[in-house]
């Protein structure tokens, strides 16, 4: 690298090194170098090329995906039980203020909160008082489960959509390009299919040479994002 800092090969060996060593975050930068520079020559964009950079820089990634969600799960575990808790003190004190027993109670997790619903002894008004308290209980106590799952979402593997994935390769695009007809696709794949002799859109069949493809921004940028939020698509298996 100091002889040549644009160097592909000098900054995948780093950035393969680096991520031996766990060091993630610094091979990452490596081989998003790597990749951006091959990427921006054409005359190096091969399939074997481009695959032996994404499947390194995708299993650093994946492995810190991993390590974050991991965090991110002990955190939410930690704060949901700590609310829940809160929640259920409060149901609690407001029962035993309502019953004039203020103190007596209290939301230890050996306490179950159903038998607060039991109303023997009680009058007709503090026993539908006493419900409604439990009832409010659980709806918050449902509502807050829900936050917790849909905040958990981005981290529960699912499918790829379609329009993220190449048609050939049926792989979550790396570096796509659009062809005159408007079809989009891998570029690797497609130049190593426009070498090869076949020099036709694979879909269209319409006369194409490597000269046409554009890269396609827009959706690398989309690809990206939908990295960004769902680590796990990084999966190299």
């Amino acid at each position: 690298l100091e002889l040549d800092r644009n160097s592909v090969k000098a900054r995948f060996l780093l950035g393969l090194a680096l991520a031996e060593l766990s060091r993630f975050s610094e091979a990452i930068r490596e081989l998003e170098k790597a990749l951006e520079a091959l990427r921006n020559d054409t005359r190096l964009v091969r399939s074997d090329n481009l695959d032996d950079i994404w499947r390194v820089l995708a299993a650093a990634k994946y492995r810190q995906w991993e390590e974050e969600a991991r965090a991110r799960r002990e955190k939410q575990q930690a704060l949901g039980e700590e609310l829940k808790l809160l929640m259920k003190n409060r149901l609690f004190q407001q029962v035993a203020q309502l019953l004039g027993k203020e103190g007596a109670l209290n939301g230890s997790a050996t306490v179950d909160v159903n038998a607060l619903g039991s109303t023997a002894g009680l009058d007709a008004v503090k026993s539908q008082q006493v419900q409604s308290l439990v009832q409010q209980y659980q709806e918050r106590l449902n509502t807050l489960e829900n936050v917790f799952d849909k905040a958990g979402a981005p981290d529960r593997p699912a499918e790829i959509p379609d329009f993220l994935c190449c048609k050939i390769t049926m792989d979550i695009f790396k570096d796509p390009v659009i062809t005159p007809s408007g079809v989009t696709y891998e570029r690797a794949v497609l130049v190593d299919h426009l070498n090869s002799g076949k020099h036709f859109d694979p879909v269209t069949r319409a006369k194409l040479t490597p000269e046409q493809l554009v890269p396609n921004l827009a959706l690398r940028e989309t690809v990206q994002h939908f990295l960004d939020d769902h680590g796990w698509a990084y999966n190299p298996h």
